[in-house]
């Protein structure tokens, strides 16, 4: 019998929250099935401890990125992110550790990460039997440029977190009339004054969430710098000046998604590259109306991309839409879950799919 593809996981930080949960039970369940699968990820700490891999990943296969010498330089005065396994970033930014936030981390050093990070998947053949899947966006993912392996991404709450208070953050600025940096400089010398002003003004978020978003760290991150000096290094984006917000939610969503397609397509495009064309959608007709649901199904075609995705309800309107489904409904009964699977062939009703286990006598002679 042929071996089933493997999955491999990576994840640059090491165990410290739900993802690396997450890592933990989907290769425990590959497993399982009789799949292949192993992990990659960052450990630091002695063994017990629950940050020390091997000790949280049991004896799942596991290849790991010893952050302990980066964190020790770390305690020495040196930089944790430039030692030769360099510490991972952090989406949280947080004060007396190795690992300061993405925003703070200049270009020069992140591009040293990630060219460990290819160095270390490709010496152990991540990905290249099978499936690479890579959890949170990372520097990981600049393994994904040679295209000799399909990928999927799931991105977690953390950068998820990260990005809605960059946004609100954004938001609040503008709200005063404000850029980022002006924001954070009138928050630093005028602290009380800054929170009576945003409390006053409308559409401002409660005073528990505004004094949240400040006291923050986010205006002493240290970012790269552009331009030769005498043009504006960066270009203010405000609530009102973005063009996605005269747009309805759908739109924005449309928006927002071509991009990522786009380099998806361009990926599985690439000269050498083998493998399904797989993209991972969550809910993917959320948000959208008829007509740009419509739209995005119509280029996912088009685009000949394997999809698998999530949805609340098979409405008449996607299997029209899609032409052939593979459906896995989710049944619930008490504590257990189990999926049912039906194949949609473009017409009438959607198939049950059985697995029929009756073997015939001569069969089951011939294989005892």
């Amino acid at each position: 019998m042929k071996a089933l593809p493997a999955v491999d996981h990576g994840i640059l930080f090491f165990p410290r929250g739900g993802s690396s949960l997450v890592v933990k039970n989907l290769t425990e369940q590959t497993l399982a099935a009789g799949r292949p699968a192993r992990i990659f990820a960052g450990s630091l700490g002695q063994p017990g401890a629950y940050s020390h891999a091997p000790t949280f990943y049991e004896d799942l296969p596991l290849t790991v990125a010893d952050y302990n010498p980066a964190a020790t330089a770390h305690t020495l005065g040196a930089d944790a992110l430039l030692q030769p396994v360099p510490m991972h970033p952090s989406y949280e930014d947080r004060t007396g550790v190795p690992d300061r936030v993405f925003a703070a981390v200049a270009p020069a050093t992140a591009d040293a990460i990630e060219a460990y990070w290819r160095r270390h998947l490709t010496t152990h053949h991540a990905g290249q039997a099978g499936l690479l899947h890579l959890h949170h966006l990372t520097p990981l993912h600049g393994i994904t440029q040679d295209g000799h392996r399909p990928v999927v991404t799931t991105l977690h709450g953390t950068e998820l977190k990260f990005l809605n208070n960059a946004l609100r953050r954004l938001q609040l600025a503008d709200a005063l009339g404000l850029s980022i940096a002006a924001l954070g400089e009138q928050y630093r010398n005028e602290p009380r004054a800054t929170l009576r002003r945003i409390t006053q003004t409308a559409n401002a978020p409660g005073l528990d969430e505004t004094e949240t978003l400040l006291t923050d760290r986010w205006h002493m991150w240290t970012h790269a710098s552009f331009g030769d000096g005498s043009t504006e290094k960066f270009r203010k984006v405000t609530a009102r000046s973005n063009p996605l917000e005269s747009l309805s939610t759908g739109e924005r969503r449309l928006a927002t998604m071509l991009p990522l397609l786009a380099a998806a397509w361009s990926m599985y495009s690439g000269e050498g590259f083998h493998g399904p064309r797989l993209l991972s959608v969550d809910e993917i007709d959320a948000a959208f109306d008829e007509p740009n649901l419509r739209q995005v199904l119509a280029l996912l075609r088009s685009w000949d991309f394997d999809v698998l995705a999530t949805a609340p309800f098979m409405t008449p309107m996607i299997k029209q839409e899609a032409g052939q489904v593979m459906v896995h409904q989710v049944v619930t009964t008490g504590r257990h879950r189990v999926t049912v699977p039906w194949l949609w062939q473009g017409h009438g009703e959607p198939q049950p799919l059985t697995l029929d286990l009756a073997l015939d006598q001569a069969h089951r002679e011939e294989h005892t």
